[in-house]
């Protein structure tokens, strides 16, 4: 046998999946939370809809927009019967090391 085919159990331990570890979870479920989100990621994406850290609302299916001076204003936006904050609020972002 030679060097080649023999397998290397420290080789195999470094080539291991390491599960990444959770330092915080935002939820997308208050103005507040969704200021946090923004200071992390610039877009909330949910149905044909997108919501940036701009607070401009944009329907991809309509190409048309709708801009709003904060994060309440826009959760409080009543789109498809519900509030875009209903729409977003099982939201995660997970922060990992």
């Amino acid at each position: 046998m030679t060097e080649n085919n023999i397998i290397n159990p420290e080789v195999e331990e470094e080539n291991e999946a390491v599960e990444p570890k959770v330092i915080d979870t935002i939820q997308a479920d208050s103005p507040e939370n969704l200021d946090k989100i923004f200071s992390y990621i610039t877009m909330v994406r949910f149905e044909d809809y997108a919501l940036f850290d701009s607070f401009e609302l944009y329907n991809f299916e309509t190409e048309e927009s709708v801009q709003f001076n904060s994060a309440k204003e826009a959760m409080d936006y009543v789109l498809n019967g519900k509030t875009v904050g209903e729409h977003i609020k099982d939201f995660k972002l997970i922060l990992t090391e």
